[in-house]
């Protein structure tokens, strides 16, 4: 098989016209194209080709005393004739082998059919006696397999297939976060701000006048003069006194600036607001599943069957 053009080349016995054309019996010596053309898988039997096409359809030619040609006949023929195939069918695999006069036919949805010899239960269909329309492979769970190579003897058959099946989950998924994210704000203020001014500011003025000034006149003519006084008297103060209380300058130790203990700025760690957190989980937590499951788990299992003499 040349599958860039699937054209096909046999060589050999051709007794039963299996190589699709008479030569009255007489063998080809070397590789020769057939009549078929665009194959996409060849398979042959003992004396039987058969033919796979793209679109699912299958021909044969030769031999078919046992019905082995599935066409519904005993008749040989040295043209490829249509295999009957049940309507809307489509098939994925050959199966036959070099001395076996049975022939199988996988399908999709794990359907296989067969056809031709049975006298030994080589067909796999619960019963003996040929078969020259294809009938289902009784498998013990249909369509839960997908045959991936089935070949046959003349007395017996095989096949290797991928058991699919899927088991329904039997809890939910256990990879759900069972805490909150941590990065999230774990506590709030429990206390009111503590820099807040204990105290009233001390800076203000500790000392004011007292009293009045302490300073007076401590002399004063103790009795009349002797003398008749020829002048005012000199002992009386000559000029107003520097200290007199009438007039006091202001403090001068008031503060000349604002306490500096007031607080400056609201303080940070305030209760009566709260700065939404600047920092959030950039992506779920990791535990969180990232999809939803896109379906129950599957399995895969390969198994052997054999059936026959």
């Amino acid at each position: 098989l040349e599958r860039e053009s699937g054209k096909v080349l046999g060589s050999g016995s051709n007794l039963f016209s299996q190589l699709c054309e008479s030569t009255s019996g007489d063998p080809v010596d070397i590789p020769k194209e057939l009549v078929v053309e665009n194959v996409a898988q060849i398979m042959a039997g003992r004396e039987s080709s058969y033919f796979l096409y793209p679109n699912g359809s299958v021909e044969s030619c030769g031999r078919n005393d046992e019905g082995q040609l599935a066409d519904g006949t005993f008749v040989d023929s040295n043209v490829p004739v249509r295999v009957d195939i049940p309507k809307n069918t489509k098939i994925l695999h050959l199966g036959s082998g070099p001395s076996s006069q049975s022939a199988f036919f996988v399908a999709d949805e794990g359907l296989v059919y067969a056809a031709g010899q049975n006298y030994r239960f080589q067909l796999g269909i619960g019963m003996i006696g040929s078969g020259v329309f294809p009938v289902v492979v009784d498998f013990d769970v249909p369509y839960m397999f997908e045959i991936n190579k089935i070949s046959s003897s003349g007395t017996h058959t095989v096949a290797i297939s991928c058991r699919i099946y899927t088991k329904t989950p039997t809890a939910t998924p256990t990879e759900f976060p069972t805490e909150n994210p941590t990065d999230m704000p774990t506590e709030l203020p429990t206390e009111n701000p503590t820099e807040l001014p204990t105290e009233m500011p001390t800076s203000f003025p500790t000392i004011a006048p007292t009293s009045a000034p302490s300073f007076i006149p401590t002399v004063i003519p103790t009795m009349s003069p002797s003398d008749p006084p020829t002048a005012e008297p000199t002992q009386f103060p000559t000029v107003t006194p520097t200290t007199s209380p009438t007039y006091l300058d202001p403090p001068t130790m008031f503060p000349t600036i604002e306490p500096t203990q007031i607080p400056t700025s609201i303080p940070t760690d305030s209760p009566t607001y709260v700065e939404p957190p600047t920092f959030f989980p950039t992506s779920n937590p990791t535990g969180i599943p990232t999809g939803i499951p896109t379906n129950s788990p599957t399995f895969i299992e390969l198994n052997w069957y054999f059936w026959g003499a």
